[in-house]
């Protein structure tokens, strides 16, 4: 009796380890919208693999709960620019102190007493 619940433990807490370690895999593996042909990696693999190969790693950060993730197309603002950057790539920012400035106005404009009078619901 004794033995049989040795080994029904044992087995037990294999299937556990075994099924976290195909959670992990699935999880690298699937593209969840962003495209099932692109092979997807988990960011310890990714890294290796760009150390190794000498090019460097997109990181995509997507959470399920986020609105403008769940429907990406959302509604375009125009008036938000780049003020600072090329005039003929008005929606590119080259660097971080560029999308900082464009986070804050974006903040302003679209959350605060403007914005608040115009709109009522979120977009989304």
């Amino acid at each position: 009796m004794q033995r049989s619940l040795v080994n029904i433990v044992l087995f037990s807490s294999l299937q556990v380890l075994f099924s976290f370690t195909c959670a992990q895999d699935v999880e690298a593996a699937s593209g969840k919208g962003f495209g099932d042909k692109i092979h997807w990696r988990t960011l310890d693999d990714g890294k290796k693999e760009a150390e190794t190969s000498g090019l460097p790693i997109m990181l995509i950060i997507h959470k399920t709960w986020c609105g403008a993730c769940k429907d990406p197309s959302g509604k375009v603002h125009p008036e938000l620019t780049n003020k600072n950057g090329n005039p003929n790539y008005k929606y590119f920012y080259s660097n971080a102190e560029q999308v900082v400035s464009g986070m804050m106005e974006a903040q302003e404009k679209l959350t605060g007493d403007a914005y608040k009078q115009g709109h009522t619901a979120d977009e989304l």
